[in-house]
């Protein structure tokens, strides 16, 4: 099966990293950790490759993008998003491309008791295990870009860990967005107790345009 996959525009980009970068004030950053493994040609998030992964990273959101596999460094530092890369294993670099590679972040999240609502767009396939919880999304295959959403609940407020599974293939684009309801990227933080309920749902609505001009 072929999937066609259409760039984002260089205005739809603006409007949303815009969108990201203005609702992201007043909220706490936090460190995500990650493995990233080269050549996978499985083209399913639930098979994690074994071995030693090609490099490591530490990132400040999961917002990931690249409209064109330019490399691993390009897709890992979109909009705004920081990403340091360590362990780089003789072969291997930043400067890859981002095409069929196995990405695996590690972070934490706050929760509140009962279900929490989030969205996540992606091109191609993921996997969402919480500590405690289980596997809350799974959507593992390839796919043109999709805005998911789902739902998390936890059995008690507080901070939980989670493990994200993603995979990249047959050709770009390659996005990876997950996001809470006012739509700022998951960063592993605990919200400011200045952010108010008047964000939710512009965040969405913003998403929900990126998602119109990311159709297939």
């Amino acid at each position: 099966m072929s999937f066609r996959k259409e760039p984002l525009t260089l205005a739809g980009r603006t409007s949303l990293c815009a969108a990201l970068i203005l609702m992201s004030a007043g909220i706490s950053q936090a460190q995500i950790t990650g493995k990233i493994w080269e050549g996978d040609a499985s083209n399913n998030a639930d098979t994690v490759p074994v071995g030693t992964p090609s490099m490591t990273f530490s990132s400040s959101a999961v917002n990931y993008g690249d409209a064109s596999d330019a490399s691993i460094s390009t897709f890992m530092n979109y909009s705004g998003t920081v990403t340091t890369f360590g362990n780089i294993q003789s072969g291997s670099s930043p400067s890859d491309s981002s095409d069929d590679i196995h990405v695996q972040l590690t972070g934490q999240i706050y929760l509140t008791a009962g279900a929490n609502s989030f969205g996540v767009g992606h091109d191609d396939g993921l996997r969402i295990n919480v500590t405690g919880i289980g596997t809350v999304l799974d959507t593992p295959g390839p796919t043109g870009f999709v805005l998911t959403p789902f739902n998390i609940t936890a059995p008690s407020t507080g901070n939980y860990t989670f493990v994200l599974d993603y995979n990249e293939c047959c050709g770009p684009p390659a996005y990876l967005e997950w996001a809470f309801p006012s739509g700022i990227p998951i960063t592993g933080h605990v919200p400011d107790a200045g952010l108010t309920m008047g964000l939710l749902g512009a965040g969405l609505a913003a998403l929900g345009v990126f998602g119109r001009r990311m159709r297939k």
